[in-house]
Order: C-alpha cells, then sequence, then structure tokens
C-alpha cells in the first residue's frame, strides 16, 4: 500500500496510528520534532504526510508551506490533522486535506488512500 510518514508529539498517537495504518497495509514510520519533519519527508520520500497542527509550542503552518515551496517535495499530499478548527488557514498554506479531531480511523483511511500518490 502506502508509505505515510506520521508527524505527531503525542506517543499515544503515534502507536495508535502506526497500528491502525499496519493493519491496513500501509508502512508508517514517524517523527515528533518540528525541525526534523522536511529532512524526513526528503529521505524518507512518503506517500502521503498525516501531520498535526501543533507540535509542542510550535505551529506546522510554516512547515506546510516550505515543503509545497520546495520543488521536489511540493507533490507529497499533506493531511493536517488537529482540535482547533484551522481548516482554511491550513488549506492556504498549501495542504491537499484537514481533519479536526476526534476524527474515525475509516475518514483518515479515506483520505489516505485518494491522496497517496
Amino acid at each position: 500500500m502506502s508509505r505515510v510518514l506520521i508527524v505527531e508529539d503525542d506517543a499515544s498517537m503515534v502507536r495508535l496510528l502506526q497500528t491502525l495504518l499496519g493493519l491496513e497495509g500501509h508502512q508508517a514510520f514517524s517523527t515528533a520534532r518540528p525541525d526534523d519533519v522536511i529532512s524526513t519527508v526528503r529521505e524518507s520520500q512518503p506517500q502521503v504526510v498525516v501531520m498535526d497542527l501543533h507540535l509542542g509550542q510550535v505551529n506546522t503552518l510554516g512547515i506546510i508551506k516550505e515543503i509545497k515551496g520546495d520543488p521536489v517535495l511540493k507533490s507529497v499530499p499533506l493531511i493536517i490533522v488537529s482540535g482547533l478548527d484551522a481548516e482554511d488557514e491550513c488549506k492556504l498554506a498549501g495542504a491537499e486535506a484537514f481533519i479536526l479531531k476526534p476524527y474515525s480511523p475509516g475518514k483518515l483511511l479515506d483520505l489516505i488512500k485518494q491522496l497517496a500518490i
């Protein structure tokens, strides 16, 4: 299936998503550090990124813009998740999809299936 990068600082959420994605046949890996996101995307070449809007005190809108501004990375689809309704800001920054927490696993899986390149 797809290679999915999970960008999340909540370890229990990472384990949950890795289990869910693994059960569906996806290869899931993760990073929690905002400073590592760009290099991880570049090195691991995921088919889709699922990223929390807030990693600790860091708002990831700048990371979204940086990925979408990079000629090599801009085609990687970004699914942003957050407990705050920031869909407009995320899509304006370049994200392909936004999911408001809490969300159903099926919704995430459907988006991954739809967006994975």
